[in-house]
């Protein structure tokens, strides 16, 4: 499921530098399913992900 460029941007923002990066690579090691996503704007939104890996890297 392709996410809209400008919420990922929004999420990363929020995120910090730290957990982006993190985020990135769990996407690029394709550990990242993402199974729902609702947006109404950018205080009225959810994503649902499935992620494989260990709780202590995230």
């Amino acid at each position: 499921m392709v996410i809209n460029y400008k919420i990922m941007e929004e999420l990363y923002k929020e995120a910090g530098e730290s957990r982006t990066s993190r985020a990135k690579e769990y996407v690029k090691d394709k550990k990242v399913n993402i199974t729902k996503v609702i947006y109404d704007n950018s205080e009225n939104f959810e994503i649902r992900a499935k992620i494989r890996g260990n709780r202590r890297n995230l």
